[in-house]
C-alpha cells in the first residue's frame, strides 16, 4: 500500500470512523489494469450516503423550525386558537426526541438510532439476478421478480394430489370433557389474557397498530375489542382487511442477490394475531396429550435445547458404540415424525428413539441396511401422499457411525437419494460436537462478540453507553450456546476479556487504566457494581437449569435418556439451591435435607444426631391432629429453630407429596438470574453500601450522569477501611468556583449540615430527598449539578471552554426539563408509578359475613404473628383471633391469618363469607393458584379446602 493509504487507515481509525460496507460494484469507478497503474474510487458514494442518512434529517429539522417560526411570527400580529394548537404541535413534534433521549438517555442513544438507519440502508435491495442470471436493478422489475418468484413457489402445480388420508389408528383420541372445554363460547375475560400475553412492541401489521396500542389504552377500546373478536367466533366472519398481512424478505445471506437467498415472513395485524392467540391458548390445555414426546415445539414446557440435547448425545453414543449391528443418524429436513422402523437404543435399558421434532426440523434414527431404509423411504411416500407435501432431497443428509462399512455407505445413500455426510454441522443453531472440545471448537462465539463489538468506536459512546451495548452483547450472542454445554476455559476468558476492553475503552493501539478492578464491575447493582454477569458463572448458570428439569421432568424423552445413561444426580448449584416443600412428608429426611430453610437441620442442630435418628423422615416426627413430636425433637434444636418448625405443617389432609423446589425464587422454580445469584454469593460484600446503590440507581437522571455518580462514589472509599474519604469532594462541594453555586441552591436551613460531613454521607442523603415543590426533585438537581461540575472541571483543566453564564438558572431549567421528559415517559408506560388511595371498611351484602385477617413479622424472617376479625352486615362483632406463629415470613404470617380466619367461620358454621386481606400476593395466591413447587403451596391448598 502507499503512503497515503496507511495515513487514510490510520486517520479513520484515530477519528473512530466506521467501515459500514457498500452495495453494489465494489468501486465507482476503476483505471488500469496492471498492479503499477490500478486505481480505484468510491469515495463519492459517500455524499449520497450522507444526503439519504444525515443530511435528511437536518433538512427536516430546519423545514420543522421555519414552520414554527412562521407559525410564531402570524402571532405576533394576529392570536388565534388554530395557530396556538398548531404552533404547540409543532414544539411537541420538535421536543419529542429529546423527551425521549432525555428519560432513556445511553441505554437508547442517537449513536445507535444512526446505525439502525444504516443497517435499513445496508438491507435495501438494489439488484437481483433472475433465473437467467441476468442482474435486475429497475425496482418495477425486481418488484415482478419477487411476485413472479413466490407465484411459482406456493402454485398448486408442484403438490401432490392427495390420494389416501393417513391412518388414524393409534392416534390419541381428546375426551367428551375436552371436546367441551374447546367448544364452549369465548368469554370477554379471554379476549383481554391474549391481547396482554402478546409481546408489546411486536412488528405492526398493514393497519400499523402494535399490541401496546390495545394494551396501554384497553379502557378505550376494550369494548370494542371483545365485541369484534365474540363476533367472529360466533359468526365465523371477519371484517375485510382484517387478515391482510405484509410480507417482508428476511436475508439468509449478508448480500443477497436471487430469490432463494430470502426468507418470508408474514407480519399480521395484531387484531388478528389476537384471535389466533386466543385459540392458542385453548389449545394449549391439550395439546400435550395429542402431540408425541418426540417433538419439542409447541408445547409448554418443551425446549429446542431438549432436542439438542438428545441430539449431541446420539451423535456420541453412534460415534463410540462397537458390535455388529450398524447404526445409521438419517436428517431429513422438512418431514414429519414415523415410528415404523427399528430404532435404537442410546444405552443399556434406555429408552429406544425413532425421531424427534422441533415444529419441520426432522431426524431419524434407524439401523444402518438396505431394509430399513426402504422402510423409511416408503413410509415418507405415504406421507407425501396423505398430505400433498414433498420431501426436499437435497436438502437432506444421511451420518453414519464409524461401525458403518464404506461401500453400505454408498449402497444405502444410493438407495435413498440422499448425500452422505461426515460433518452434521449445526442443529437448531448448535454444533454437532463429534470429536473433543478445544479452544477453536466455540471460536465462532468469540468471533461474533468481537465483530459486534468492534463495529462500534469505544471513544463515540460514553461509558454509559458502552456499559449498554456490552451487556446486551453478552446477554445475546453466547447465551444459547452456554445453555447446553460447559465452554472450554479459554472461551469464557475470552469473552470476559472482549467486554472489558470495550467497556473501559481501551484498544490494540492504546491502553486505559482501570479505575476500577474488574471483579467489582462485575458485582450486581445493588452491591456497588455495574450487573455485568461472568461467562463463567453465566454458564454454569445455564448448564444448572439444565440439570434442575433433568431432575424434575420424569417423562420427557431427554430427561429418559440422559438418566439412563449417565445415571444423573445433584450437581454442584443444583444440590446448593435445593430445598423441599412439604407435602406428606413422605420423601424428606428430617434431619439431612433442605427443607426448613437453606441449610439442613443436622448442621443447626445443638447437640450430635444419633445414627438412629439421622434416616427419621418429616411424616415420622408429626403427629396427626397434635402436631410436631416435640418431645423427640426438642433435645437437639435451639429455641430458634423451635418457632420456625412451629410455622410448618405437614400435609395430612389433601396428601399432596413432597416437592423438590428452587430455594432461591419466590414461587420455588428455577431461573437463570437466582442461580447465577447463587454462585457469585461468596464474594466480600462492602458493609452498609446497598442503601446508598439503590438510592443511586433509582435517582431521576442521566444514565451517564448516574455511572458517573457510581465511579466517583466507588473511589470515594478506602478498600481498607471502607470508610476513608478520598479529595474528590473537594472538587464536588467545597470548591469556591462550585460552592457559590451550592449556597445559591441548598436552602439556607440545610446549609450546614449540606457542606459537612463525609463524600460517602453527602453523595447518600441528597441522593434520598424526594422533595419536589420546584417541579423536580432535589435529588435529580443534585446530580445534575455533581455532573456537570466534573465535566466543567475536566473542560478547564484541559484547556476546554465549557461555563455558561447564568449556572444556576441551567442546572434549574435541565433538572426540570429532565423531570418532566421522565413523566413523559412514565405516562407512556415506560416507567410504573405508585397510585395511593384511601381504603374504609365496607359492610358484606345480606346475610353475608366478613373475615378481615392480617399477618405480619419482624424482617423477612422474624417472630411473627397474625389476627382476625368477622362482622356481620352491621358491623357487629361474630368472631376474631389473635396468634403467635413461630418464625417465618411475611406472606407465610398473611396467608396462616386466613387459615386460621376461614377455619374460625367454618366451625362458627358460617357458609356465605367474604374474606378481605390488604396482601396483594395473598389474593393472587388465593384466586389464580400457586406453583407446587411453592414454599407457601401447602397452606394455600388447606386454605383452598375451606373455599
Amino acid at each position: 500500500m502507499s503512503p497515503d493509504s496507511l495515513e487514510f487507515g490510520e486517520w479513520i481509525n484515530r477519528v473512530s470512523l466506521i467501515d459500514m460496507g457498500f452495495s453494489g460494484n465494489k468501486y465507482t469507478w476503476k483505471r488500469g489494469r496492471v498492479e503499477n497503474t490500478f486505481v480505484a474510487k468510491r469515495l463519492d458514494r459517500l455524499k449520497k450516503w450522507n444526503r439519504d442518512v444525515f443530511g435528511d434529517v437536518k433538512k427536516k429539522k430546519e423545514e420543522l423550525m421555519r414552520e414554527i417560526q412562521v407559525v410564531q411570527d402570524a402571532l405576533d400580529v394576529h392570536q388565534s386558537d388554530d395557530m396556538l394548537r398548531k404552533e404547540e404541535d409543532l414544539i411537541k413534534a420538535f421536543d419529542k426526541s429529546r423527551e425521549k433521549w432525555i428519560a432513556l438517555g445511553d441505554r437508547n442513544t442517537n449513536y445507535f438510532h444512526t446505525t439502525t438507519i444504516i443497517r435499513r440502508r445496508q438491507n435495501r435491495v438494489e439488484r437481483l439476478h433472475n433465473e437467467e442470471g441476468t442482474w435486475i436493478f429497475d425496482a418495477k422489475e425486481l418488484e415482478a421478480l419477487a411476485v413472479q418468484y413466490y407465484q411459482r413457489l406456493y402454485s398448486m402445480d408442484d403438490v401432490l394430489q392427495v390420494v389416501n388420508p393417513l391412518p388414524q389408528d393409534g392416534l390419541e383420541r381428546l375426551t367428551r370433557e375436552e371436546v367441551l372445554s374447546l367448544n364452549k363460547p369465548f368469554l370477554a375475560t379471554e379476549v383481554e389474557v391474549a391481547i396482554r400475553s402478546m409481546g408489546k412492541y411486536k412488528a405492526p401489521g398493514p393497519d400499523g397498530y402494535q399490541p401496546i396500542f390495545y394494551q396501554s389504552c384497553w379502557e378505550v377500546v376494550g369494548n370494542s375489542v371483545i365485541r369484534f373478536a365474540l363476533d367472529f367466533f360466533s359468526s365465523g366472519i371477519l371484517p375485510p382487511q382484517t387478515n391482510d398481512a405484509l410480507v417482508v424478505l428476511i436475508p439468509k445471506v449478508p448480500k443477497p442477490e436471487r430469490m432463494n437467498q430470502f426468507r418470508p415472513i408474514s407480519l399480521c395485524n395484531a387484531i388478528f394475531k389476537m384471535i389466533t392467540k386466543m385459540m392458542v391458548l385453548r389449545l394449549k390445555k391439550v395439546i400435550g396429550k395429542l402431540i408425541g414426546p418426540s417433538q419439542s415445539s409447541f408445547i409448554p414446557g418443551r425446549l429446542s435445547l431438549d432436542n439438542i440435547v438428545v441430539v449431541q448425545e446420539a451423535v456420541h453414543s453412534l460415534n463410540r458404540k462397537k458390535g455388529r449391528k450398524e447404526r445409521l443418524c438419517h436428517m431429513i429436513d422438512r418431514a414429519v415424525a414415523v415410528k415404523e422402523w427399528k430404532s435404537i437404543g442410546l444405552s443399556q435399558g434406555g429408552p429406544k428413539i425413532s425421531h424427534i421434532c422441533f415444529a419441520d426440523d426432522l431426524i431419524l434414527f434407524a439401523e444402518a441396511s438396505v431394509s430399513q431404509i426402504r422402510v423409511i423411504r416408503r413410509i415418507l411416500e405415504t406421507f407425501c401422499i396423505a398430505s400433498g407435501q414433498k420431501v426436499s432431497l437435497d436438502k437432506s443428509k444421511i451420518f453414519f457411525s464409524k461401525n458403518v462399512s464404506r461401500d453400505l455407505e454408498k449402497l444405502i445413500s444410493k438407495e435413498s437419494g440422499i448425500k452422505s455426510t461426515r460433518e452434521l454441522g449445526k442443529y437448531l443453531g448448535m454444533p454437532i460436537l463429534q470429536r473433543r472440545i478445544n479452544k477453536d471448537t466455540f471460536g465462532e462465539v468469540l468471533e461474533r462478540v468481537s465483530s459486534r463489538l468492534a463495529g462500534w468506536k469505544g471513544r463515540s459512546l460514553s461509558f454509559a453507553g458502552r456499559l449498554t451495548l456490552t451487556k446486551s452483547v453478552l446477554s445475546l450472542i453466547p447465551i444459547h450456546t452456554m445453555s447446553t454445554i460447559s465452554l472450554p476455559q479459554s472461551t469464557l476468558e475470552g469473552l470476559d476479556k472482549l467486554a472489558r476492553v470495550f467497556l473501559l475503552g481501551s484498544s490494540a493501539e492504546k491502553k486505559k487504566l482501570h479505575l476500577v478492578a474488574w471483579d467489582r464491575v462485575c458485582l450486581p447493582k445493588s452491591e456497588g457494581g455495574l450487573g455485568i454477569r461472568t461467562s463463567k458463572c453465566m454458564n454454569k448458570a445455564l448448564v444448572s437449569k439444565v440439570g434442575w428439569r433433568l431432575i424434575n421432568d420424569r417423562y420427557s424423552l431427554w430427561a429418559r435418556i440422559l438418566r439412563s445413561k449417565y445415571r444423573v444426580g445433584l450437581r454442584e448449584v443444583v444440590s446448593r439451591g435445593s430445598r423441599w416443600v412439604v407435602g406428606n412428608g413422605r420423601d424428606i429426611l428430617f434431619w439431612s435435607d433442605n427443607w426448613l430453610s437453606h441449610e439442613a437441620l443436622i448442621n443447626r442442630a445443638v447437640i450430635e444426631i444419633p445414627n438412629s435418628e439421622k434416616e427419621l423422615r418429616v411424616k415420622d416426627l408429626w403427629a396427626n391432629g397434635l402436631g410436631w413430636k416435640l418431645d423427640k425433637i426438642e433435645p437437639y434444636i435451639s429455641y430458634h429453630t423451635r418457632l420456625e418448625l412451629a410455622a410448618v405443617v405437614v400435609d395430612s389432609v389433601t396428601g399432596a407429596r413432597d416437592r423438590l423446589s428452587w430455594g432461591y425464587s419466590a414461587d420455588g422454580v428455577f431461573t437463570v438470574k437466582s442461580a447465577y445469584r447463587l454462585l457469585t454469593e461468596d464474594h466480600d460484600p462492602r458493609p452498609n453500601m446497598a442503601a446508598f446503590f439503590d438510592r443511586l440507581w433509582r435517582v431521576v437522571a442521566l444514565e451517564r450522569v448516574k455511572t458517573f455518580l457510581w465511579h466517583i462514589g466507588d473511589t470515594s472509599v478506602c478498600q481498607v477501611c471502607k470508610g476513608g474519604d478520598e479529595t474528590i469532594l473537594h472538587v464536588l462541594k467545597d470548591c469556591p468556583s462550585i460552592a457559590g453555586i451550592w449556597r445559591r441552591l441548598v436552602q439556607v436551613q440545610r446549609s450546614y449540615d449540606f457542606f459537612n460531613g463525609s463524600l460517602f454521607g453527602w453523595l447518600y442523603v441528597n441522593l434520598g430527598m424526594k422533595n419536589a415543590e420546584t417541579g423536580y426533585a432535589w435529588a435529580t438537581l443534585f446530580a445534575i449539578v455533581v455532573w456537570w461540575s466534573w465535566k466543567w472541571r475536566c473542560g478547564y483543566v484541559f484547556g476546554e471552554v465549557g461555563k455558561c453564564r447564568d449556572r444556576v438558572k441551567f442546572f434549574r431549567d435541565l433538572a426540570a426539563e429532565v423531570s418532566h421528559a421522565h413523566a413523559i415517559h412514565s405516562q407512556n408506560g415506560g416507567l410504573r408509578t405508585r397510585v395511593e388511595r384511601l381504603v374504609a371498611w365496607k359492610p358484606p351484602d345480606g346475610e353475608w359475613v366478613k373475615l378481615n385477617t392480617d399477618g405480619a413479622s419482624r424482617g423477612n424472617l422474624g417472630l411473627a404473628t397474625t389476627g382476625g376479625v368477622l362482622r356481620d352486615g352491621i358491623g357487629h362483632w361474630c368472631g376474631g383471633f389473635a396468634l403467635d406463629i413461630g418464625v417465618c415470613s411475611a406472606p407465610l404470617a398473611e396467608l396462616w391469618g386466613v387459615y386460621y380466619g376461614l377455619y374460625m367461620a367454618w366451625e362458627r358454621r358460617f357458609t356465605r363469607v367474604e374474606l378481605e386481606v390488604d396482601s396483594e400476593l395473598v389474593v393472587g395466591f388465593l384466586t389464580t393458584g400457586i406453583s407446587d413447587t411453592h414454599s407457601l403451596s401447602f397452606l394455600v391448598r388447606l386454605c383452598h379446602g375451606f373455599l
